[in-house]
């Protein structure tokens, strides 16, 4: 995967969380544990493909959607929007 610079939420966890409502907090929190949880299920999917052979994806299609059903499940909550539009 090529090497990016992207944005980060690192700069909200290095710290106390001084200064940012409780209620804001826990959200962030919740949202960095909802990405990593996208992350870890989309590196697993990636890793899946590994190997298989053409017959083997045709094979494992259902675990192959379930996987991609649980990192949009993850997301749920934050593209939302996307449904209504």
């Amino acid at each position: 995967m090529p090497k990016t610079e992207t944005a980060s939420l690192d700069f909200l966890f290095n710290h106390d969380g001084e200064g940012i409502p409780p209620k804001l907090w826990d959200w962030l929190a919740q949202l960095k544990r909802d990405i990593d949880s996208a992350w870890d299920e989309a590196s697993e999917l990636d890793l899946s493909f590994d190997g298989l052979s053409d017959d083997e994806l045709v094979e494992c299609r259902e675990a192959l959607r379930d996987r991609a059903q649980r990192i949009m499940a993850c997301l749920h909550d934050y593209a939302e929007w996307k449904e209504e539009g």
